[in-house]
């Protein structure tokens, strides 16, 4: 299925493919049978974005999943030199964001930008979480990333509370990116002049 995917969508000219290395929950004495089959896959797929002239980019995940450190998601990687990494900010419940950009930095290639509490995943607007995002770019200053700024904050509050427009929502995402470009923490303060009140979303 993902092969078909792949192919198909290579010839829209997408050429970055973000894929999960597994599921869960993934009980204990499972995990090296599952990283097993997860760098099988990894490795035909990978030979498949060669021919098709694409990347493949996994996923760090949480929890129990595959690929839950940066130790784990290098061991996945290492299987062909041109698989690349999607950093998601929002997954890192086992080290913080500046350890996993100085391990892992030089693979990133895309990104799943939203905020959380350091519990659990839960795809927040920045700053409406506890990410360091001044912090976080910087990092990615430092390492040259010059990437894609995916968004993927489907579950905040900010979503949930307001019935918002697309136009509005448009507004309030970009301020957001100019915000972390500038390396600021947004807060709801600084969507006023748009005349867009978020303050109960923080």
């Amino acid at each position: 299925a993902h092969s078909e995917i792949m192919r198909r969508m290579a010839d829209l000219g997408v050429p970055i493919f973000t894929l999960h290395p597994g599921n869960e929950p993934i009980l204990p004495e499972e995990r090296e049978f599952r990283k097993d089959q997860s760098k099988k896959s990894l490795y035909a797929l990978a030979q498949l974005a060669k021919e098709l002239g694409v990347r493949i980019a996994v996923e760090d995940l949480p929890r129990s999943c595959i690929g839950n450190s940066s130790r784990e998601l290098k061991e996945l990687i290492s299987v062909d030199d041109t698989i690349g990494i999607c950093f998601d900010v929002n997954h890192l419940l086992k080290e913080d964001h500046l350890e996993f950009i100085d391990r892992l930095g030089d693979k990133i290639i895309t990104t799943h930008i939203s905020d959380y509490d350091f519990i659990d995943e839960r795809h927040q607007m920045p700053g409406e979480g506890k990410i360091n995002w001044p912090a976080l770019f910087e990092a990615f200053d430092r390492i040259g990333y010059k990437g894609v700024i995916n968004y993927e904050t489907h579950n905040g509050p900010l979503m949930e509370r307001y019935n918002m427009d697309g136009y509005n929502l448009g507004r309030i995402l970009v301020r957001n990116h100019e915000l972390l470009e500038a390396k600021k923490i947004p807060k709801p303060e600084d969507y006023l002049d748009l005349g867009i009140d978020v303050t109960e979303a923080y």
